[in-house]
């Protein structure tokens, strides 16, 4: 568990106002065990708690790593963080909105087939990659392509790594000064205050999914559960 009074200062020292965005990501990272945790009530699980295991464990070594991150102004791997807490949200998104298909999928996943060679719909050649499972969340997250795009040009090596070199340009004499390190405490606040809302909107995003998915389960008759305590 993280105690924001406990942090090293870092990159909060000099951009105080991250320390409410810190709060936000914590208090969400909560709920998200929370939901996860009631999901698993009674010691009886389905082939569907697998996943959710497996995103949670992610998700929580995700946040762990972002902060540590952000305390050392690493601007370029907590991007990298944040989309890879993207990728698990858009996949989990579309199951939880796609009951029908929930267990084909899932049973796929678990065989060792990756999200991109598996069918979106039982028949269908169109399949679960990235491009498709964007289409399905823009109606609640509409900006979904643009935020993908970004995050994907620091998983990328494109010009977004030439840019946070630049720490000043005169355009007199078109001389610039540039920096070279992990350390990016010059990039403005905004930028990092830009990770910290997608990652806690991302967070926010799979807990609501596995909130659906506690309810649903509860309503499903005790002859469809299958003693899966060995792997809780």
């Amino acid at each position: 568990m993280t105690d924001i009074q406990t942090l090293p200062a870092g990159l909060f020292e000099k951009y105080p106002k991250l320390i409410s965005e810190l709060d936000q990501l914590l208090k969400e990272r909560e709920r998200q065990m929370r939901l996860f945790a009631g999901t698993l009530a009674g010691g009886r699980g389905l082939l569907e708690d697998a996943l959710h295991q497996a995103i949670v464990d992610r998700s929580l070594s995700i946040i762990s790593g972002f902060i540590d991150m952000i305390i050392a102004a690493n601007f370029s791997c907590a991007a990298v963080l944040v989309r890879l807490q993207m990728d698990s949200m858009l996949r989990l998104y579309f199951i939880a909105q796609h009951p029908a298909e929930r267990t084909r999928v899932i049973q796929e996943w678990s065989s060792g087939k990756g999200f991109d060679k598996i069918p979106m719909m039982n028949g269908q050649k169109r399949k679960l990659n990235d491009r498709e499972l964007k289409d399905e969340i823009m109606p609640i997250f509409p900006t979904v392509h643009a935020v993908y795009g970004e995050l994907c040009d620091y998983v990328h090596l494109s010009s977004k790594y030439f840019q946070m070199t630049v720490t000043h340009y005169d355009a007199t004499t078109h001389r610039s000064h540039c920096e070279i390190g992990a350390q990016k405490d010059y990039l403005p606040e905004t930028e990092y205050k830009k990770l910290f809302l997608w990652l806690t909107t991302f967070t926010k995003l799979i807990s609501d999914s596995l909130d659906e998915w506690g309810i649903l389960k509860k309503a499903l008759p005790s002859k469809c559960m299958t003693n899966n305590e060995g792997n809780q």
